[in-house]
Protein backbone atom coordinates (compact mmCIF):
# COMPACT_ATOMS: atom_id res chain seq x y z
CA UNK A 1 0.00 0.00 0.00
CA UNK A 2 1.45 3.58 -0.75
CA UNK A 3 1.95 5.75 1.79
CA UNK A 4 -0.77 8.47 -0.29
CA UNK A 5 -3.51 4.99 -0.03
CA UNK A 6 -2.13 4.51 3.87
CA UNK A 7 -2.89 8.52 4.85
CA UNK A 8 -6.13 8.25 2.60
CA UNK A 9 -7.37 5.05 5.07
CA UNK A 10 -6.11 6.85 8.38
CA UNK A 11 -8.05 9.70 7.75
CA UNK A 12 -10.71 7.82 6.50
CA UNK A 13 -11.11 5.53 9.66
CA UNK A 14 -10.37 8.72 12.41
CA UNK A 15 -13.66 10.27 10.27
CA UNK A 16 -15.39 7.05 10.81
CA UNK A 17 -14.57 6.75 14.57
CA UNK A 18 -15.65 10.35 14.92
CA UNK A 19 -18.68 9.82 13.55
CA UNK A 20 -19.32 7.08 15.86
CA UNK A 21 -18.43 8.60 19.07
CA UNK A 22 -20.41 11.44 17.85
CA UNK A 23 -23.13 8.80 17.56
CA UNK A 24 -22.91 7.27 20.54
CA UNK A 25 -23.16 10.57 22.43
CA UNK A 26 -26.27 11.18 20.99
CA UNK A 27 -27.89 8.19 21.67
CA UNK A 28 -26.33 8.43 24.98
CA UNK A 29 -28.17 11.41 26.10
CA UNK A 30 -30.95 10.03 24.57
CA UNK A 31 -30.42 6.99 27.54
CA UNK A 32 -30.09 9.63 29.99
CA UNK A 33 -33.19 8.71 32.31
CA UNK A 34 -35.53 11.57 33.16
CA UNK A 35 -35.43 12.73 36.85
CA UNK A 36 -38.30 10.70 38.85
CA UNK A 37 -40.97 12.83 39.86
CA UNK A 38 -43.58 12.33 42.39
CA UNK A 39 -46.76 13.33 40.04
CA UNK A 40 -48.27 12.19 36.61
CA UNK A 41 -48.21 13.57 33.27
CA UNK A 42 -52.32 13.67 33.79
CA UNK A 43 -51.56 16.04 37.29
CA UNK A 44 -50.41 18.95 35.19
CA UNK A 45 -54.05 18.91 33.12
CA UNK A 46 -56.08 21.21 34.10
CA UNK A 47 -59.11 20.52 35.98
CA UNK A 48 -62.69 21.70 36.83
CA UNK A 49 -61.64 23.50 39.46
CA UNK A 50 -58.49 25.49 37.56
CA UNK A 51 -61.29 26.68 35.26
CA UNK A 52 -62.75 30.16 35.28
CA UNK A 53 -66.47 29.97 36.09
CA UNK A 54 -67.59 29.79 32.23
CA UNK A 55 -65.07 27.18 31.09
CA UNK A 56 -66.48 23.30 31.33
CA UNK A 57 -64.59 19.99 30.74
CA UNK A 58 -65.84 18.30 27.17
CA UNK A 59 -63.81 15.67 27.78
CA UNK A 60 -60.77 13.82 29.58
CA UNK A 61 -58.49 13.39 30.79
CA UNK A 62 -57.57 10.38 28.70
CA UNK A 63 -54.85 8.91 26.33
CA UNK A 64 -53.54 10.69 23.56
CA UNK A 65 -54.27 8.47 20.50
CA UNK A 66 -50.81 9.66 18.17
CA UNK A 67 -49.08 7.09 18.55
CA UNK A 68 -46.08 8.83 17.75
CA UNK A 69 -46.40 10.13 21.36
CA UNK A 70 -44.97 8.48 24.52
CA UNK A 71 -47.50 6.25 25.70
CA UNK A 72 -48.18 8.02 28.98
CA UNK A 73 -49.44 10.70 26.85
CA UNK A 74 -52.50 12.67 28.53
CA UNK A 75 -55.34 15.26 26.87
CA UNK A 76 -58.63 17.04 28.03
CA UNK A 77 -60.46 19.12 26.41
CA UNK A 78 -62.26 22.37 26.97
CA UNK A 79 -65.15 24.57 25.83
CA UNK A 80 -65.76 28.03 26.92
CA UNK A 81 -69.56 26.77 27.36
CA UNK A 82 -72.01 26.55 29.67
CA UNK A 83 -72.35 22.54 30.63
CA UNK A 84 -76.17 22.87 28.88
CA UNK A 85 -74.26 24.15 25.84
CA UNK A 86 -71.14 21.68 25.31
CA UNK A 87 -73.42 18.87 22.84
CA UNK A 88 -74.98 20.99 20.48
CA UNK A 89 -72.74 23.80 19.51
CA UNK A 90 -68.86 22.28 18.78
CA UNK A 91 -66.58 19.16 20.02
CA UNK A 92 -63.98 21.80 21.85
CA UNK A 93 -62.33 25.08 22.09
CA UNK A 94 -58.95 24.04 23.57
CA UNK A 95 -57.24 21.03 23.88
CA UNK A 96 -54.53 20.51 26.49
CA UNK A 97 -51.83 18.11 25.88
CA UNK A 98 -48.99 16.78 28.41
CA UNK A 99 -46.22 14.39 26.99
CA UNK A 100 -43.64 13.08 29.28
CA UNK A 101 -40.48 11.80 27.72
CA UNK A 102 -38.25 9.33 28.82
CA UNK A 103 -35.41 11.52 28.63
CA UNK A 104 -34.49 15.50 28.59
CA UNK A 105 -32.98 14.70 24.90
CA UNK A 106 -35.80 13.05 23.97
CA UNK A 107 -38.34 15.92 25.06
CA UNK A 108 -35.74 18.60 23.39
CA UNK A 109 -35.95 16.61 19.96
CA UNK A 110 -39.97 16.33 19.74
CA UNK A 111 -39.89 20.13 20.93
CA UNK A 112 -38.25 20.83 18.01
CA UNK A 113 -40.34 18.59 15.44
CA UNK A 114 -43.80 20.09 17.24
CA UNK A 115 -42.61 23.71 17.21
CA UNK A 116 -42.10 23.36 13.65
CA UNK A 117 -45.52 24.73 12.75
CA UNK A 118 -46.20 27.53 10.26
CA UNK A 119 -47.71 30.06 11.73
CA UNK A 120 -47.34 33.74 13.14
CA UNK A 121 -45.12 33.88 16.75
CA UNK A 122 -45.66 37.27 17.15
CA UNK A 123 -48.99 36.61 18.53
CA UNK A 124 -50.71 40.85 19.17
CA UNK A 125 -51.90 40.53 22.73
CA UNK A 126 -49.41 37.91 24.11
CA UNK A 127 -47.94 38.65 26.81
CA UNK A 128 -47.14 35.68 29.17
CA UNK A 129 -43.28 34.13 29.11
CA UNK A 130 -43.29 30.89 31.67
CA UNK A 131 -39.81 31.46 33.91
CA UNK A 132 -39.43 27.85 34.28
CA UNK A 133 -40.02 26.82 31.12
CA UNK A 134 -36.95 25.80 29.31
CA UNK A 135 -38.79 26.43 25.88
CA UNK A 136 -41.46 27.84 24.55
CA UNK A 137 -43.59 29.06 21.29
CA UNK A 138 -46.72 30.58 20.84
CA UNK A 139 -47.73 30.78 16.98
CA UNK A 140 -51.07 31.14 14.94
CA UNK A 141 -52.18 30.32 11.80
CA UNK A 142 -55.22 30.24 9.66
CA UNK A 143 -56.45 27.57 7.52
CA UNK A 144 -57.42 28.47 4.08
CA UNK A 145 -60.89 27.28 4.56
CA UNK A 146 -61.66 29.33 7.96
CA UNK A 147 -62.46 32.53 9.21
CA UNK A 148 -60.29 32.63 12.26
CA UNK A 149 -57.38 31.39 13.65
CA UNK A 150 -55.79 28.46 15.31
CA UNK A 151 -53.13 29.10 18.10
CA UNK A 152 -50.48 26.94 19.41
CA UNK A 153 -48.70 27.44 22.77
CA UNK A 154 -45.99 24.40 23.22
CA UNK A 155 -43.47 24.83 26.57
CA UNK A 156 -41.33 21.78 27.35
CA UNK A 157 -40.23 21.59 31.13
CA UNK A 158 -37.09 19.09 31.27
CA UNK A 159 -38.66 15.81 29.90
CA UNK A 160 -42.24 17.14 29.47
CA UNK A 161 -43.46 18.59 26.83
CA UNK A 162 -47.13 20.28 27.19
CA UNK A 163 -49.07 21.72 24.00
CA UNK A 164 -52.35 24.32 24.55
CA UNK A 165 -54.06 24.55 20.88
CA UNK A 166 -57.35 26.79 20.78
CA UNK A 167 -59.46 27.72 17.88
CA UNK A 168 -59.95 31.70 18.52
CA UNK A 169 -63.79 31.57 17.56
CA UNK A 170 -63.80 35.54 18.07
CA UNK A 171 -67.45 35.63 18.91
CA UNK A 172 -66.50 32.37 21.69
CA UNK A 173 -62.76 33.17 22.36
CA UNK A 174 -59.51 35.57 22.19
CA UNK A 175 -55.88 35.45 22.47
CA UNK A 176 -56.60 36.19 26.59
CA UNK A 177 -58.27 33.42 27.03
CA UNK A 178 -55.83 31.48 26.00
CA UNK A 179 -53.31 32.82 28.26
CA UNK A 180 -55.40 32.89 31.31
CA UNK A 181 -55.29 29.06 31.08
CA UNK A 182 -52.08 29.03 29.93
CA UNK A 183 -50.68 30.85 33.01
CA UNK A 184 -52.90 28.27 35.19
CA UNK A 185 -50.92 25.36 33.89
CA UNK A 186 -47.33 26.77 34.22
CA UNK A 187 -48.49 27.33 37.80
CA UNK A 188 -49.59 23.60 38.05
CA UNK A 189 -45.86 22.42 36.26
CA UNK A 190 -44.62 24.96 38.88
CA UNK A 191 -45.74 23.63 41.86
CA UNK A 192 -45.15 19.94 40.69
CA UNK A 193 -41.79 20.71 39.95
CA UNK A 194 -41.16 22.10 43.52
Amino acid sequence: MSYKNWIIQLVKAVISIGGVLVMSGCVLKLLIPATERAFLPQELLLTKEDLPAEWSVVFGPQKVSNNTKPSNSTEIALIKSTEAEIYHERRWDVMERVYRYNSVEGAKEDYALTTSFPGKTDVDRWRFMSNLADEQKISCYTYVNMEYPVCSWVARYEEYEIEVIAWLDPNRINIEDIQELVIKIDEKVIKSFE
